[in-house]
């Protein structure tokens, strides 16, 4: 494969540079011809390419691999490794203790009843998370969302207190140390960040020293592409901030590989509604061809139906998307029915869940006789980092106290920590008590009530860990710890199957497929009602359609909810005319019906 007229440029750049390129316009393969070029010209350069994911990161340096030397100098990161890496680097460490994601989500759940927040949880970690991802926060800004401010203030208290970090966490820290000295730039004479259009605040922060010296920085993404505004990602932003403090060479692959021109047109057409987004010639290689259709259903059931009977014709390389994964469910449910393959990444797996957390911890603390999970566990059932402490200093975590041989003041559990105590310390005893899994149950529900998912996820688990048939209850326990704590080694499990592939409009992105289906396209759903970004949720619905290459089919419920019946007003913009003949069939279907 050749260079294009678009990407030669840019693999010949010398100089800080920016690519903007198109869904399926070459760009890895483009960013492989930079280095190589580089390589060719400078053996001995230090070359440093960054991704923000490390599938992404493997495959760049797969086809790296492939072009350049063994004995050059080009690494492959992640910013979130990269960043551990040298945080690592400056404390003189060879670990962290990191905090797992449902770890993470009950520290926000504490730091939420401390504090008596009053919003939802997603609510919560979203203002956690852009809090967190913030190189300075203004003064202004606190007082425009005090709560949320609070909030992070209080979950940073939390986490600092358990001694572990989040990837935001060294983030903030490595950039500061940075800016003091205390982490030195590293010794690179290129970086190119990839899907540059995801870097937060503080990635750009980190960036701008680099190339204010003698390290020659490329920026390559599309701001049309940015989805995760919620998590501190700043995309057009990034590249105007670039372009001004740099004065970069601008560069724009507007050539589509991959989707066929209606589909491509349509999704134009979409994404040109958005304001502050640099402008694009968009054109495929192909002369001509691809597939769009809308479809109309009158209940959610049906439109299932419809996906599976039109998957079910031809299901070799397909993909069914959504905006949220409870809408996945039917479908999911209804491929079953009909004995067609798929394959699901989502929902997130239950074992990554708080719920999963708290029970690998109180297994753990039954299994190790130890008590260095057990304010996690109370705090998980309703106690004050107050009533913590004082089990620290006159309770059960006292430092003279042995679980082993615990007894309550006064010889009988009065308090939720001594109740706690008491049935950890007697199951510690006697790991395969029949009981072991009852008692459990009951310890997470004694003093608070759970909420339905939180009590959901318990019953669950503890119903797999029940029935498992691989000896006594201990046993159980031991393979709940090693399945929690290995879940960063085991969430790939499953995806060599063949089948449909059900994903998420997120999950979609940087995947292509001969046909695609997004389902759901209702208003309040997409875009959803709650978000507050409406350019973003058009940007997502933009990925899901370039992730077509020959077929697009999209569909909508006449009757979503009481809450949710009109249709999504991306579809008016898009394709006014096939909307107004879906509407057209569904009004017959429902006068024919009355």
């Amino acid at each position: 494969m050749k260079l294009t007229d678009e990407q030669r440029p840019i693999a010949e750049e010398d100089h800080h540079s920016i690519a903007i390129a198109l869904p399926g316009s070459g760009k890895t393969f483009t960013i492989v011809a930079y280095i190589s070029t580089v390589i060719q010209k400078q053996p001995d350069a230090k070359v440093l390419a960054i991704s923000f994911t490390r599938k992404a990161a493997s495959e760049l340096r797969e086809r790296i691999e492939q072009v350049v030397p063994r004995n050059s100098h080009v690494d492959v990161m992640t910013f979130d490794g990269l960043f551990r890496n040298q945080l690592m680097k400056m404390n003189g460490r060879k670990s962290l203790n990191m905090v797992n994601d449902g770890a993470r989500d009950n520290l926000i759940m504490q730091a939420m009843r401390e504090l008596e927040y009053k919003g939802g949880f997603d609510d919560a970690m979203a203002k956690v998370d852009h809090f967190a991802s913030k190189h300075a926060i203004k003064q202004s800004e606190v007082q425009r969302n005090k709560p949320g401010y609070d909030l992070f203030c209080k979950y940073e208290e939390l986490r600092r207190s358990r001694k572990v970090w989040d990837f935001a966490a060294i983030a903030r820290t490595v950039v500061k140390a940075q800016e003091t000295g205390a982490v030195p730039l590293l010794d690179y004479d290129r970086i190119i960040i990839d899907e540059y259009q995801d870097a937060s605040d503080l990635q750009y922060f980190w960036i701008k020293p680099y190339a204010a010296s003698h390290t020659i920085v490329m920026t390559c993404g599309d701001d049309d592409q940015a989805i995760y505004g919620w998590r501190g990602a700043k995309a057009y932003q990034n590249f105007m901030s670039f372009k001004e403090d740099f004065a970069p060479h601008t560069h724009v692959l507007n050539t589509c590989f991959r989707c066929k021109p209606a589909i491509l047109n349509v999704a134009r057409i979409l994404i040109e509604h958005n304001d502050d987004r640099v402008a694009k010639n968009m054109r495929s290689v192909h002369a001509e061809g691809g597939m769009v259709q809308l479809h109309g259903a009158i209940t959610p059931d049906d439109e299932a139906t419809m996906i599976v009977n039109h998957v079910s014709k031809d299901p070799e390389n397909w993909a069914i998307l959504a905006r949220r994964n409870i809408d996945l469910q039917t479908v999911q449910a209804t491929l079953e029915a009909y004995g067609i393959d798929f394959i699901t990444k989502d929902p997130k797996s239950i074992f990554d869940s708080p719920a999963a957390d708290i029970l690998m911890k109180l297994a753990r603390t039954i299994l190790k006789g130890s008590r260095y999970d057990i304010p996690d566990i109370l705090a998980f059932i309703g106690l004050t980092e107050a009533e913590i402490s004082h089990e620290r200093s006159a309770g059960g975590l006292k430092s003279n106290v042995k679980l082993s041989n615990y007894s309550p003041p006064g010889g009988v559990a009065d308090t939720v920590a001594e109740h706690l105590f008491v049935a950890v310390r007697d199951l510690a005893v006697n790991p395969n008590d029949q009981d072991v899994f009852t008692i459990l149950a009951k310890l997470l529900h004694s003093n608070r009530k759970l909420s339905k998912k939180e009590t959901t996820g318990i019953e669950i688990l503890l119903g797999i860990m029940q029935r498992l048939d691989i000896g006594q209850p201990s046993d159980s326990l031991k393979w709940f710890v090693k399945k929690v704590n290995n879940r960063s080694e085991t969430s790939d499990e499953g995806e060599s199957k063949e089948g449909v592939e059900l994903l998420t409009l997120h999950s979609s992105k940087g995947l292509q497929w001969r046909k695609v289906w997004i389902l759901g396209l209702n208003d309040g759903v997409c875009p959803s009602d709650k978000s507050t970004d409406t350019a973003e949720e058009a940007r997502l619905l933009y990925v899901g359609m370039t992730r077509a290459m020959d077929q697009l089919h999209m569909s909508y419920v006449h009757q979503k909810s009481d809450k949710v019946q009109a249709i999504s007003p991306f579809l008016v913009q898009a394709m006014p005319e096939q909307v107004t003949i879906s509407r057209e069939k569904l009004d017959k279907v429902l006068n024919s019906d009355n």
